[in-house]
């Protein structure tokens, strides 16, 4: 597998995107999904992207199951600040003071993947295009 450095972090060319674990596509499958990033793993990708929103939280749970035992061998980047309790059509992102230092910082980088592997994240804090703290997703 290739490598490439992303700020300064050694990681895999190849990232794993495992939103679709958990939502968007279907049921949910714990054991193909865990198995998935398993062979991931074994073929050198080590950049796994996750977000407290995919699946309200349920992505970040099975990643950290996914990744357990082998937590050396991995970079979580997970996303936060995206608002979807007023439904996916109404989705806010949040990059105020209160959510930036808040309740969600801690939901973030306390987050079950970097709980269940006792480390720290990359958090990355999708910013809105307009300058007000908070903005409705653009629909694309």
């Amino acid at each position: 597998m290739k490598r490439t450095t992303l700020g300064g972090l050694d990681v895999s060319a190849q990232g794993l995107g495992c939103m679709g674990m958990s939502e968007y596509y279907g049921e949910s499958d714990w054991d193909t999904s865990i198995a998935t990033i398993g062979h991931a793993l074994d073929v050198g990708v080590t950049l796994l992207d996750t977000a407290d929103q995919y699946g309200a939280g349920h992505n970040e749970v099975l990643v950290g199951r996914g990744i357990a035992g082998r937590r050396d061998d991995v970079q979580l980047a997970t996303k936060f600040g995206i608002d979807r309790s007023s439904g996916d059509d109404a989705r806010v992102h949040r990059g105020d003071p209160r959510t930036l230092s808040g309740p969600a910082t801690p939901h973030c980088c306390g987050s079950a993947s970097t709980t269940l592997t006792s480390t720290t994240c990359t958090a990355l804090l999708r910013t809105p295009r307009s300058r007000t703290p908070s903005a409705r997703w653009p629909n694309w």
